[in-house]
């Protein structure tokens, strides 16, 4: 499958670099993007001058909206491709809105969801997406530039359902790359077979794509730390991996792979679940 409808969601509050890197992967897939706001509704104001207020809060989204949209399309026009964008807003609850529309797109690009202060006005979360919209999603970190995502694949490789499917979502990514790794962690022979990443390798190469699979034990480090530790040794550019293989639940009661690499990815993910 070719990468060409990409949508982008944003709030207030996204940075720059994210609009900017999906106008730059539109760019390099000859892709059409679509900005995305989905704003939250205003909530009914009791009381004397409850109209007021409400005024005033509708008033800051609109405003709200309009800066982001002068950034995306700032983002569009400086990678030059006008004539394949389209921005769009709407007034709803963020994650219905976003799931909705992602799947009507080859790709969701999403910003990594800020640590502290979250509201809905800053968009959909990454975990919103990957719930609900039957489609990839692609994290951007909140800090850095990233202008050339999937030169250099790190692929995640667990043997897992989710794994398969981040791996076959990301094969628009994987065909083009200059380098593409599978990075094994704690080796388990009976999800990923006696030689651990070689099944899959194999898979690939039948499809013209050359990697280079490695193992690993994490040993007193923690799987995400082991990722991003590897990632930025290879000087990857983009990681692959399954998202949220036990139930959210479990994840965010007890930790989890996904959890950890969405608060503290320093690198774009393309995840799947």
């Amino acid at each position: 499958m070719q990468l060409r409808d990409i949508l982008l969601l944003v709030g207030s509050g996204v940075p720059a670099s994210v609009p900017r890197a999906a106008a730059q992967l539109a760019r390099r897939h000859d892709a059409h993007v679509t900005g995305l706001f989905v704003a939250p509704p205003v909530a009914p104001v009791a009381g004397q001058g409850g109209e007021l207020i409400q005024d005033a809060l509708r008033q800051r989204r609109a405003e709200a909206v309009d800066e982001v949209k002068t950034v995306f399309e700032a983002c569009i026009a400086e990678a030059g491709i006008q004539a394949r964008s389209e921005w769009r807003s709407e007034i709803g609850e963020p994650a219905i809105g976003a799931r909705r529309s992602a799947r009507r797109a080859d790709l969701a690009v999403v910003c990594q969801a800020p640590q502290d202060g979250y509201i809905q006005m800053n968009g959909p979360r990454p975990e919103d997406l990957l719930f609900g919209s039957g489609r990839p999603v692609l994290v951007i970190p909140r800090f850095g530039e990233y202008p050339s995502i999937g030169e250099r694949v790190l692929v995640a490789w667990d043997g897992s359902a989710e794994a398969a499917r981040a791996v076959n979502d990301a094969f628009p990514f994987l065909a083009a790359a200059r380098k593409v790794t599978i990075l094994v962690v704690n080796p388990d022979a009976e999800a990923v077979g006696a030689l651990p990443g070689a099944d899959i390798a194999r898979h690939l190469a039948r499809h013209g794509i050359e990697v280079t699979v490695s193992r690993t034990e994490s040993r007193e480090l923690a799987i995400s730390d082991v990722l991003l530790n590897f990632s930025a040794d290879e000087g990857a550019d983009l990681l692959v991996m399954g998202g949220y293989g036990h139930s959210r639940l479990r994840e965010m009661a007890f930790g989890g792979v996904t959890r950890d690499i969405l608060k503290t990815t320093t690198l774009p993910v393309l995840m799947a679940h």
